[in-house]
Protein backbone atom coordinates (compact mmCIF):
# COMPACT_ATOMS: atom_id res chain seq x y z
CA UNK A 1 0.00 0.00 0.00
CA UNK A 2 2.92 2.33 0.85
CA UNK A 3 4.92 1.69 -2.41
CA UNK A 4 1.76 2.68 -4.59
CA UNK A 5 0.80 5.86 -2.62
CA UNK A 6 4.03 8.09 -2.94
CA UNK A 7 3.14 11.02 -0.83
CA UNK A 8 2.04 8.92 2.15
CA UNK A 9 5.23 7.14 1.44
CA UNK A 10 7.50 9.66 1.83
CA UNK A 11 5.05 11.36 4.76
CA UNK A 12 5.97 7.94 6.84
CA UNK A 13 9.33 8.04 5.83
CA UNK A 14 9.85 11.84 6.92
CA UNK A 15 8.34 10.95 9.92
CA UNK A 16 10.28 7.81 11.10
CA UNK A 17 13.59 9.69 10.39
CA UNK A 18 12.15 12.25 12.95
CA UNK A 19 11.47 10.26 15.53
CA UNK A 20 14.51 7.52 14.72
CA UNK A 21 17.29 10.16 13.48
CA UNK A 22 19.73 7.21 12.93
CA UNK A 23 17.23 5.07 10.92
CA UNK A 24 17.89 4.10 7.32
CA UNK A 25 14.02 3.92 5.48
CA UNK A 26 14.41 1.88 2.45
CA UNK A 27 11.27 1.15 -0.03
CA UNK A 28 11.10 -2.90 -0.33
CA UNK A 29 11.70 -3.68 -3.50
CA UNK A 30 8.62 -6.36 -3.06
CA UNK A 31 5.80 -7.61 -1.12
CA UNK A 32 6.86 -7.42 2.41
CA UNK A 33 4.99 -10.98 2.69
CA UNK A 34 7.89 -12.20 0.97
CA UNK A 35 9.35 -12.27 4.66
CA UNK A 36 6.87 -14.46 5.79
CA UNK A 37 7.06 -16.83 2.92
CA UNK A 38 10.90 -17.01 3.31
CA UNK A 39 10.43 -17.90 7.63
CA UNK A 40 7.73 -20.32 6.22
CA UNK A 41 10.32 -22.05 3.95
CA UNK A 42 12.94 -22.81 6.56
CA UNK A 43 10.78 -24.08 8.79
CA UNK A 44 10.07 -27.77 9.50
CA UNK A 45 6.91 -29.43 7.92
CA UNK A 46 4.48 -30.94 10.62
CA UNK A 47 3.62 -34.74 9.76
CA UNK A 48 -0.09 -34.49 8.76
CA UNK A 49 -3.32 -35.44 10.44
CA UNK A 50 -6.63 -35.88 9.34
CA UNK A 51 -8.96 -33.09 10.46
CA UNK A 52 -11.26 -33.37 13.03
CA UNK A 53 -15.12 -32.80 11.89
CA UNK A 54 -16.98 -29.67 12.41
CA UNK A 55 -20.10 -28.79 13.29
CA UNK A 56 -21.70 -26.20 11.16
CA UNK A 57 -22.53 -23.53 13.15
CA UNK A 58 -24.55 -19.94 12.00
CA UNK A 59 -22.45 -16.70 11.77
CA UNK A 60 -22.55 -14.40 14.38
CA UNK A 61 -24.04 -11.03 14.05
CA UNK A 62 -20.89 -9.17 14.55
CA UNK A 63 -19.55 -11.34 10.98
CA UNK A 64 -22.68 -11.99 9.33
CA UNK A 65 -22.56 -9.56 5.72
CA UNK A 66 -19.35 -7.99 7.06
CA UNK A 67 -16.92 -6.48 4.01
CA UNK A 68 -13.50 -6.49 5.45
CA UNK A 69 -12.14 -6.76 1.78
CA UNK A 70 -14.30 -4.14 -0.05
CA UNK A 71 -12.15 -2.12 -2.16
CA UNK A 72 -10.96 2.00 -1.57
CA UNK A 73 -12.71 3.95 -3.92
CA UNK A 74 -11.18 6.98 -5.33
CA UNK A 75 -13.19 9.14 -2.74
CA UNK A 76 -11.41 7.05 0.14
CA UNK A 77 -14.54 5.00 1.10
CA UNK A 78 -14.76 1.17 1.05
CA UNK A 79 -17.39 0.36 -1.75
CA UNK A 80 -20.00 -2.33 -0.03
CA UNK A 81 -19.45 -1.15 3.55
CA UNK A 82 -22.07 0.32 5.69
CA UNK A 83 -21.83 4.17 5.30
CA UNK A 84 -21.27 6.49 7.82
CA UNK A 85 -23.77 7.78 9.69
CA UNK A 86 -24.16 11.56 8.80
CA UNK A 87 -24.59 12.92 11.97
CA UNK A 88 -21.12 11.46 13.03
CA UNK A 89 -19.27 12.55 10.30
CA UNK A 90 -21.05 15.81 9.32
CA UNK A 91 -18.32 18.63 8.57
CA UNK A 92 -18.33 21.34 10.87
CA UNK A 93 -20.75 24.47 9.51
CA UNK A 94 -22.46 21.74 7.14
CA UNK A 95 -26.37 22.95 7.31
CA UNK A 96 -24.53 26.88 6.50
CA UNK A 97 -24.55 25.14 2.90
CA UNK A 98 -28.41 24.19 2.48
CA UNK A 99 -29.37 27.49 0.74
CA UNK A 100 -26.37 26.22 -1.71
CA UNK A 101 -28.12 22.91 -2.16
CA UNK A 102 -31.72 23.54 -2.19
CA UNK A 103 -30.80 25.64 -5.72
CA UNK A 104 -33.65 24.92 -7.94
CA UNK A 105 -33.01 27.22 -11.21
CA UNK A 106 -29.88 26.41 -12.99
CA UNK A 107 -29.65 27.24 -17.09
CA UNK A 108 -28.67 23.23 -17.23
CA UNK A 109 -31.74 22.33 -15.84
CA UNK A 110 -33.56 24.27 -18.49
CA UNK A 111 -34.95 23.56 -22.36
CA UNK A 112 -33.55 25.13 -25.05
CA UNK A 113 -35.63 26.27 -27.14
CA UNK A 114 -33.13 26.27 -30.26
CA UNK A 115 -33.43 22.33 -30.13
CA UNK A 116 -36.91 21.53 -28.87
CA UNK A 117 -37.39 19.75 -32.37
CA UNK A 118 -33.97 17.53 -31.38
CA UNK A 119 -35.32 14.08 -32.16
CA UNK A 120 -36.87 14.77 -35.39
CA UNK A 121 -34.40 17.69 -36.85
CA UNK A 122 -32.22 16.89 -39.99
CA UNK A 123 -29.30 15.52 -38.87
CA UNK A 124 -27.05 18.47 -41.24
CA UNK A 125 -28.82 20.69 -38.93
CA UNK A 126 -28.54 18.92 -35.78
CA UNK A 127 -24.90 18.77 -35.92
CA UNK A 128 -24.55 23.09 -37.41
CA UNK A 129 -27.05 23.05 -33.95
CA UNK A 130 -24.89 21.77 -31.44
CA UNK A 131 -21.33 22.67 -32.84
CA UNK A 132 -22.95 26.43 -32.60
CA UNK A 133 -23.74 25.49 -28.74
CA UNK A 134 -20.73 24.47 -28.57
CA UNK A 135 -18.67 27.82 -29.91
CA UNK A 136 -20.56 29.81 -27.04
CA UNK A 137 -18.07 28.13 -24.54
CA UNK A 138 -14.78 29.99 -24.63
CA UNK A 139 -16.48 33.26 -24.68
CA UNK A 140 -18.69 32.70 -21.60
CA UNK A 141 -15.31 30.78 -19.93
CA UNK A 142 -13.23 34.14 -20.69
CA UNK A 143 -15.95 36.75 -18.70
CA UNK A 144 -14.95 35.10 -15.64
CA UNK A 145 -10.88 35.80 -16.61
CA UNK A 146 -10.62 38.00 -13.22
CA UNK A 147 -11.79 34.72 -10.91
CA UNK A 148 -9.65 32.44 -13.14
CA UNK A 149 -6.65 34.36 -12.39
CA UNK A 150 -6.99 33.94 -9.06
CA UNK A 151 -7.69 30.51 -8.94
CA UNK A 152 -4.52 30.00 -10.88
CA UNK A 153 -2.40 32.33 -8.72
CA UNK A 154 -3.66 29.95 -5.40
CA UNK A 155 -2.91 26.74 -7.48
CA UNK A 156 0.74 28.12 -8.09
CA UNK A 157 1.16 29.11 -4.47
CA UNK A 158 0.33 25.50 -3.68
CA UNK A 159 2.56 24.11 -5.60
CA UNK A 160 5.41 26.28 -4.58
CA UNK A 161 4.68 25.38 -1.28
CA UNK A 162 4.47 21.63 -1.52
CA UNK A 163 0.72 21.75 -1.22
CA UNK A 164 -1.61 19.42 -3.92
CA UNK A 165 -4.57 20.56 -6.08
CA UNK A 166 -7.68 18.50 -5.33
CA UNK A 167 -10.49 17.99 -7.54
CA UNK A 168 -13.73 16.96 -6.72
CA UNK A 169 -17.03 16.35 -7.94
CA UNK A 170 -19.91 13.49 -8.43
CA UNK A 171 -20.81 12.27 -12.18
CA UNK A 172 -18.96 13.94 -15.11
CA UNK A 173 -17.87 16.45 -12.89
CA UNK A 174 -15.72 14.28 -10.53
CA UNK A 175 -14.91 12.19 -14.07
CA UNK A 176 -12.75 15.25 -15.43
CA UNK A 177 -11.27 15.89 -12.61
CA UNK A 178 -9.94 12.44 -12.19
CA UNK A 179 -9.40 12.51 -15.88
CA UNK A 180 -7.21 16.25 -15.46
CA UNK A 181 -5.45 14.96 -12.68
CA UNK A 182 -4.06 11.61 -14.47
CA UNK A 183 -2.78 13.60 -17.74
CA UNK A 184 -0.58 15.85 -15.06
CA UNK A 185 2.13 13.19 -14.14
CA UNK A 186 2.88 12.09 -17.94
CA UNK A 187 2.59 15.80 -18.89
CA UNK A 188 4.51 17.29 -16.35
CA UNK A 189 6.32 14.50 -14.56
CA UNK A 190 4.29 15.72 -11.37
CA UNK A 191 4.36 13.33 -8.42
CA UNK A 192 0.84 11.66 -8.01
CA UNK A 193 -0.25 13.34 -5.12
CA UNK A 194 0.47 16.86 -6.15
CA UNK A 195 -2.88 16.76 -8.50
CA UNK A 196 -5.86 14.96 -7.44
CA UNK A 197 -9.24 13.32 -8.36
CA UNK A 198 -11.87 12.83 -6.02
CA UNK A 199 -15.24 11.50 -7.32
CA UNK A 200 -18.35 10.68 -5.69
CA UNK A 201 -19.26 6.76 -5.15
CA UNK A 202 -15.51 5.93 -5.73
CA UNK A 203 -13.55 4.63 -8.47
CA UNK A 204 -16.58 2.53 -9.78
CA UNK A 205 -18.35 5.49 -10.59
CA UNK A 206 -15.95 6.32 -13.49
CA UNK A 207 -17.67 3.86 -15.23
CA UNK A 208 -20.83 3.78 -13.64
CA UNK A 209 -23.62 5.89 -11.95
CA UNK A 210 -23.38 5.44 -8.06
CA UNK A 211 -27.08 6.14 -7.11
CA UNK A 212 -27.09 8.46 -4.28
CA UNK A 213 -23.48 9.62 -3.99
CA UNK A 214 -23.71 13.18 -4.90
CA UNK A 215 -26.01 13.67 -2.52
CA UNK A 216 -23.98 12.70 0.73
CA UNK A 217 -22.00 15.65 1.88
CA UNK A 218 -20.83 13.88 4.59
CA UNK A 219 -19.05 11.56 2.29
CA UNK A 220 -17.65 14.56 0.61
CA UNK A 221 -16.10 16.07 3.96
CA UNK A 222 -14.51 12.60 4.60
CA UNK A 223 -12.81 12.60 1.39
CA UNK A 224 -11.05 15.94 2.66
CA UNK A 225 -9.88 14.20 5.74
CA UNK A 226 -9.08 10.81 4.48
CA UNK A 227 -6.32 13.11 2.57
CA UNK A 228 -5.16 15.17 4.82
CA UNK A 229 -6.13 18.24 3.16
CA UNK A 230 -4.30 21.35 4.60
CA UNK A 231 -3.57 24.96 4.61
CA UNK A 232 -1.18 24.48 1.40
CA UNK A 233 -3.75 22.62 -0.41
CA UNK A 234 -6.62 24.32 -3.04
CA UNK A 235 -9.43 22.36 -3.23
CA UNK A 236 -11.60 23.06 -6.73
CA UNK A 237 -15.40 21.47 -6.39
CA UNK A 238 -17.26 20.98 -9.46
CA UNK A 239 -20.84 20.77 -9.87
CA UNK A 240 -22.61 21.74 -12.93
CA UNK A 241 -25.61 22.90 -11.50
CA UNK A 242 -23.81 24.54 -8.48
CA UNK A 243 -26.18 22.72 -5.82
CA UNK A 244 -24.23 19.16 -5.70
CA UNK A 245 -24.12 18.48 -1.80
CA UNK A 246 -20.98 15.87 -1.63
CA UNK A 247 -19.46 18.97 -3.39
CA UNK A 248 -20.33 21.39 -0.82
CA UNK A 249 -20.01 19.12 1.82
CA UNK A 250 -16.06 18.76 0.78
CA UNK A 251 -15.30 22.43 0.32
CA UNK A 252 -16.42 22.89 3.77
CA UNK A 253 -14.27 20.54 5.24
CA UNK A 254 -11.66 21.54 3.14
CA UNK A 255 -12.00 25.27 4.32
CA UNK A 256 -12.22 24.48 8.19
CA UNK A 257 -8.65 22.87 7.45
CA UNK A 258 -7.22 26.34 5.91
CA UNK A 259 -6.92 25.23 2.24
CA UNK A 260 -7.85 27.65 -0.55
CA UNK A 261 -11.35 26.79 -1.70
CA UNK A 262 -13.47 27.23 -4.99
CA UNK A 263 -16.41 26.58 -6.48
CA UNK A 264 -16.59 25.86 -10.77
CA UNK A 265 -20.50 25.48 -11.64
CA UNK A 266 -22.44 27.26 -14.51
CA UNK A 267 -24.99 28.41 -12.51
CA UNK A 268 -24.29 32.46 -12.36
CA UNK A 269 -27.31 32.29 -9.52
CA UNK A 270 -24.76 30.47 -7.04
CA UNK A 271 -23.11 34.13 -6.91
CA UNK A 272 -26.09 35.72 -6.18
CA UNK A 273 -27.08 33.38 -3.68
CA UNK A 274 -23.52 33.83 -2.00
CA UNK A 275 -23.98 37.33 -2.18
CA UNK A 276 -27.45 37.97 -0.71
CA UNK A 277 -26.85 35.25 2.30
CA UNK A 278 -23.22 35.93 4.09
CA UNK A 279 -24.06 33.62 6.63
CA UNK A 280 -24.20 31.03 4.26
CA UNK A 281 -21.04 28.67 3.56
CA UNK A 282 -18.53 31.56 1.20
CA UNK A 283 -15.99 29.37 -1.11
CA UNK A 284 -12.93 31.87 -1.54
CA UNK A 285 -13.48 31.94 -5.42
CA UNK A 286 -16.46 31.66 -7.36
CA UNK A 287 -16.16 30.33 -11.34
CA UNK A 288 -19.49 30.33 -12.69
CA UNK A 289 -20.04 30.90 -16.46
CA UNK A 290 -23.34 31.16 -17.73
CA UNK A 291 -23.60 28.78 -20.60
CA UNK A 292 -27.45 28.16 -20.90
CA UNK A 293 -29.10 25.67 -21.46
CA UNK A 294 -28.17 22.26 -23.07
CA UNK A 295 -29.23 20.89 -26.33
CA UNK A 296 -30.37 17.84 -24.27
CA UNK A 297 -31.83 19.31 -21.16
CA UNK A 298 -30.02 18.38 -18.37
CA UNK A 299 -27.22 16.42 -20.39
CA UNK A 300 -24.42 18.65 -18.68
CA UNK A 301 -22.00 16.03 -20.27
CA UNK A 302 -22.80 18.71 -23.28
CA UNK A 303 -21.60 22.27 -22.84
CA UNK A 304 -20.87 22.13 -19.00
CA UNK A 305 -18.39 19.10 -19.90
CA UNK A 306 -16.68 21.11 -22.32
CA UNK A 307 -16.72 24.14 -20.34
CA UNK A 308 -15.36 21.93 -17.25
CA UNK A 309 -12.67 20.55 -19.30
CA UNK A 310 -11.16 23.99 -20.75
CA UNK A 311 -11.13 25.24 -17.20
CA UNK A 312 -9.12 22.60 -15.77
CA UNK A 313 -6.88 22.64 -18.72
CA UNK A 314 -6.27 26.07 -17.81
CA UNK A 315 -5.99 25.60 -14.28
CA UNK A 316 -2.86 23.26 -14.47
CA UNK A 317 -1.20 23.91 -17.54
CA UNK A 318 -0.82 27.97 -16.38
CA UNK A 319 -0.04 26.67 -12.81
CA UNK A 320 2.75 24.50 -14.01
CA UNK A 321 4.13 26.66 -16.67
CA UNK A 322 5.01 28.93 -13.67
CA UNK A 323 6.44 26.81 -11.42
CA UNK A 324 9.52 25.32 -13.68
CA UNK A 325 7.49 22.33 -15.73
CA UNK A 326 7.59 24.63 -18.88
CA UNK A 327 9.98 26.75 -20.84
CA UNK A 328 8.69 28.78 -24.04
CA UNK A 329 5.90 26.67 -24.58
CA UNK A 330 8.26 23.51 -24.81
CA UNK A 331 6.75 20.63 -22.07
CA UNK A 332 10.44 21.01 -20.50
CA UNK A 333 9.71 18.24 -17.70
CA UNK A 334 7.52 15.44 -19.57
CA UNK A 335 7.71 11.72 -18.87
CA UNK A 336 8.97 10.15 -22.32
CA UNK A 337 7.33 7.06 -21.58
CA UNK A 338 6.86 5.73 -25.20
CA UNK A 339 8.56 6.39 -28.77
CA UNK A 340 6.42 9.07 -29.23
CA UNK A 341 7.13 11.00 -26.51
CA UNK A 342 11.10 10.11 -26.19
CA UNK A 343 10.81 10.98 -30.23
CA UNK A 344 8.99 14.37 -28.60
CA UNK A 345 11.64 15.18 -25.99
CA UNK A 346 14.39 14.86 -28.36
CA UNK A 347 12.62 17.59 -30.61
CA UNK A 348 12.66 19.81 -27.57
CA UNK A 349 15.86 19.99 -26.88
CA UNK A 350 16.67 20.12 -29.98
CA UNK A 351 14.67 23.32 -30.26
CA UNK A 352 15.70 24.33 -27.07
CA UNK A 353 19.34 24.41 -27.69
CA UNK A 354 20.22 24.49 -30.78
CA UNK A 355 21.87 20.98 -31.31
CA UNK A 356 21.53 17.93 -32.69
CA UNK A 357 19.24 15.47 -32.80
CA UNK A 358 22.01 13.15 -31.80
CA UNK A 359 23.37 15.26 -29.24
CA UNK A 360 19.97 15.58 -27.90
CA UNK A 361 19.13 12.09 -27.60
CA UNK A 362 22.52 11.31 -25.43
CA UNK A 363 22.13 13.87 -23.29
CA UNK A 364 18.32 12.12 -22.71
CA UNK A 365 20.29 8.98 -22.56
CA UNK A 366 23.13 10.16 -19.57
CA UNK A 367 19.92 11.67 -17.69
CA UNK A 368 18.29 8.86 -17.67
CA UNK A 369 15.69 10.51 -20.10
CA UNK A 370 14.73 12.97 -17.54
CA UNK A 371 14.31 15.97 -19.74
CA UNK A 372 14.97 18.92 -17.16
CA UNK A 373 18.30 17.55 -16.06
CA UNK A 374 19.68 16.81 -20.22
CA UNK A 375 18.26 20.66 -20.84
CA UNK A 376 20.19 21.94 -17.71
CA UNK A 377 23.05 19.60 -19.06
CA UNK A 378 23.12 21.07 -22.29
CA UNK A 379 22.66 24.41 -21.48
CA UNK A 380 25.67 23.97 -18.87
CA UNK A 381 27.97 22.61 -21.70
CA UNK A 382 27.15 24.70 -24.43
CA UNK A 383 27.46 28.28 -22.74
CA UNK A 384 24.94 31.16 -22.10
CA UNK A 385 24.41 32.09 -26.14
CA UNK A 386 22.32 28.80 -26.72
CA UNK A 387 20.25 29.78 -23.88
CA UNK A 388 16.92 31.08 -24.94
Amino acid sequence: MLLKNPGFCRDVAKRLKAAFPLATVVPLTRSSTWGAVALAMGMPVPPRTAPKPRRASKPSKSTAGSDSGGSIGSDGGKEGSPALSPLASTPAGATNFEVLTSLRDSPTERRNPRSLHLDTMPLPEAVDLMLDEESRVPAAIGRERESLVRVIEAVIRSFQNDGSLFYIGAGTSGRLGVLDASECPPTFRAPREQVQGIIAGGQRALWSAVEGAEDDAAAGADAIRHRNVGKNDTVIGIAASGRTPYVWGALTEAKARGAVTVILCFNPAVKTVLAENPDAFQPDHVIAPDLGPEVLTGSTRLKAGTATKQVLNLLTTLAMSRTGKVVSNLMIDLNPSNVKLRDRAQRILRDLTGESLDTARAALEASGWVVKAAYEALLKNSGPQRQR
